[in-house]
C-alpha cells in the first residue's frame, strides 16, 4: 500500500485527482491549493444558491430541474472536497477548512445586509419609535406589563 494515512506536507507523493496532475513541485502545489480554494468557494455558493433559490409561479419544472441541477453540482464538489481531504496533505486540508470558512463567512454576511433589523427598544422609550406594522407584537408594546 503506497501514499500517506495520516498528515503530512510532502508533495512528491500525492496525485491531485488525476494521474497526470501528480504534485512534483512547489508551483503544483500552489496550484492544487488554488483549485481547492475555488472548489470549496463553488460547493458555498452552490450552497447559497440552493437556500436562496425562490420557485415562480409558473415553469415549475423548470425551477425543479435549475434547483436539482445545483444540487448535482454542490454534490459533486463535495466528493471531490472530500477526496481532496482523504489524501492527508496537510496543506490541502488547512486550505479547505479555511475557505470553507471565508466562503461561509461571506454568505453570512450577504444574509446579514439582506436582513431587516428590528430595533431594540430602551428602557424609557423616549427616543423610540415603533417600526410600522409592528402594533400588533407585544413585545413592541409600550406600556407591556409583566404579570408573575
Amino acid at each position: 500500500m503506497t501514499g500517506y494515512q495520516y498528515f503530512h506536507g510532502d508533495y512528491t507523493t500525492i496525485y491531485f485527482f488525476f494521474p497526470s496532475f501528480k504534485l512534483t513541485s512547489a508551483s503544483g502545489l500552489v496550484i492544487a491549493y488554488a483549485c481547492t480554494a475555488l472548489m470549496c468557494f463553488g460547493e458555498r455558493s452552490c450552497s447559497y444558491f440552493l437556500e436562496t433559490y425562490q420557485y415562480s409561479a409558473s415553469f415549475r419544472i423548470r425551477d425543479v430541474l435549475i434547483k436539482s441541477s445545483g444540487y448535482l453540482l454542490a454534490t459533486i464538489l463535495r466528493y471531490l472536497i472530500m477526496l481532496l481531504i482523504m489524501s492527508y496533505h496537510s496543506g490541502i486540508f488547512i486550505i479547505t477548512v479555511l475557505s470553507l470558512s471565508l466562503g461561509q463567512c461571506v454568505i453570512e454576511y450577504i444574509k446579514a445586509s439582506n436582513t431587516t433589523h428590528l430595533p431594540i427598544p430602551s428602557s424609557d422609550n423616549s427616543h423610540y419609535s415603533l417600526p410600522s406594522g409592528t402594533d400588533n407584537f407585544p413585545e413592541y408594546n409600550k406600556n407591556m406589563s409583566i404579570d408573575a
